[in-house]
């Protein structure tokens, strides 16, 4: 047998006609139970009566959050957009756990780096509904780079060479000899040991916004 509890406010109706005092739930009357007491006067006298029990009266209700955001993303594109809401209609905020790998401002998500961006949102706590929130996880893949390498054939007598691969990235490439019993390479200088096909990789390792990338190409000595 569950104790029956009372808030103070309840509906009233007085005189020939009915006013009415409406009902607004508040925190402390969590776990009680309403009833509607309605009063009557006339000549011949005053009636009150007390409706039954109602439904129990709930606590704070919880927010549910939806975030909108991109599928995925890549390192120093366009900031795209990024929303929330609350189905109960409360003022969401955005904000990046990851602020090296994504920013979020105005309703943009901007990809800064390659890496997991997680957007947060939280909505604050009201009179009737619990503070809200919610994330969500996108990947920010690094921008793909190529290597222009070609380099010519040249005789042995020549003895070295400079050379001049170039990336889409701007950033400096490296060198490597596959064949080090014909050809060496210090830095950019490529130097010929012996009669036959050098084979040179070049590399570019890549940073937070671009991904690495290897290039082979062989030049013959004649």
């Amino acid at each position: 047998m569950y104790k029956r509890q009372v808030p103070g406010d309840c509906v009233l109706a007085t005189g020939a006609g009915a006013t009415t005092t409406a009902y607004t739930p508040v925190p402390t009357d969590s776990g009680k139970y309403l009833r509607l007491a309605v009063t009557a006067t006339n000549s011949a006298g005053t009636v009150t009566s007390v409706s039954a029990v109602s439904a129990q009266v709930t606590g704070k209700g919880d927010q549910v959050i939806t975030i909108t955001a991109p599928a995925s993303l890549v390192a120093g594109a366009l900031a795209s957009n990024v929303s929330a809401v609350s189905d109960m209609g409360t003022t969401v905020t955005l904000s990046s756990a990851t602020p090296l790998v994504c920013t979020v401002a105005a309703g943009k998500v901007t990809p800064v780096s390659a890496g997991r961006c997680q957007i947060d949102a939280t909505s604050a706590a009201t009179t009737y509904y619990n503070a809200g929130s919610a994330s969500v996880e996108l990947y920010v893949s690094a921008v793909s780079q190529t290597i222009t390498f070609a380099p010519a054939d040249r005789p042995f007598s020549a003895n070295t060479a400079t050379l001049n691969a170039t990336s889409t990235s701007g950033l400096a490439v490296s060198y490597a000899s596959s064949t080090p019993a014909i050809c060496t390479v210090s830095g950019s200088t490529l130097t010929y040991v012996n009669v036959g096909t050098c084979t040179i990789t070049a590399s570019q390792a890549g940073n937070s916004v671009y991904a690495c990338l290897l290039y082979t190409s062989d030049a013959a000595d004649e």
